[in-house]
């Protein structure tokens, strides 16, 4: 999808197109956790498994019938971006030095921030219950919270993006305020449940921001230096780590020294 965009989007359509790709995670999150929240109020969880089902369908049909209508090759670029992309397209296979370091920090980054979020969404309603004896079906329902504020994360991007200069500050920004409420999780982690959620609410948000400028506005703000498809692909590669080592070591990590010790490493 990135690929498709980088070659038919004009540069200034580019923050439209981030704030449409950034919904997207935030928006399925949302639907996943309130159908499941839904499923296990009335005991039906293999009705999950249905939901799936019917929804991949859906959009399967949904892409197939509209694909040549949503993707138009070869748009008309103005004169400006037209001489830029001809004179970059030389150089497009020599990566320098610079460029190879931003792309080693990129996927760094791509492997922790998801590590977080996805962290998040996996244990937050086993967090609740375990810490605060909420019922399953509730924290569920809290934990909708999350993706709900991390859909405007990625929204912020292009106007932060305009006032910093560039997306590599802006990366630093997210992990920045991160940070700063993984300490707020930690000191109110076995007081107040309000607050550790609210914290987890703007925590979603920073990472799915970050997420944001990761995955979608990098690939495509270096798309005169690099294959954008390419590197999309890289990145999402690394998300996929991250979310890999949420899944399998978290849990293990709260076994062995509780929520506080993950936290900790999360910090």
């Amino acid at each position: 999808l990135i690929a498709l965009l980088s070659d038919t989007l004009k540069k200034s359509d580019l923050p439209s197109a981030l704030v449409a790709l950034s919904s997207t995670v935030a928006t399925g999150t949302f639907l996943a956790y309130g159908a499941s929240a839904l499923f296990t109020y009335f005991n039906a969880f293999y009705l999950s498994f249905l939901f799936g089902t019917i929804t991949m369908t859906i959009i399967a049909v949904l892409w197939i019938i509209n694909y040549n209508k949503a993707f138009v090759l070869n748009v008309e670029r103005d004169e400006e971006e037209e001489t830029t992309t001809q004179s970059t397209q030389k150089t497009k296979g020599v990566l320098g030095r610079a460029i190879i370091i931003l792309l080693v920090v990129l996927c760094l980054c791509a492997v922790v921030d998801n590590l977080v979020k996805d962290g998040l969404n996996t244990w937050v309603p086993s967090i609740l219950k375990e810490n605060f004896h909420l019922d399953d079906s509730l924290s569920i329902i809290l934990t909708l919270v999350l993706p709900v504020l991390g859909f405007f994360g990625g929204s912020f991007n292009p106007y932060l993006e305009k006032k910093l200069k560039s997306f590599v500050p802006l990366l630093g920004f997210w992990f920045l305020l991160t940070a700063i409420f993984t300490v707020v999780v930690i000191l109110f982690l076995n007081t107040s449940w309000v607050v550790v959620l609210l914290s987890f609410g703007l925590i979603s948000l920073f990472t799915h921001g970050a997420n944001g400028v990761v995955t979608g506005m990098a690939p495509l703000y270096m798309r005169d230096k690099i294959n954008s498809g390419l590197l999309a692909g890289i990145l999402n590669g690394c998300c996929y780590v991250g979310s890999t080592i949420s899944s399998y070591c978290l849990g293990l990590v709260a076994d062995n020294v509780g929520w506080n010790g993950v936290f900790i490493l999360l910090l």
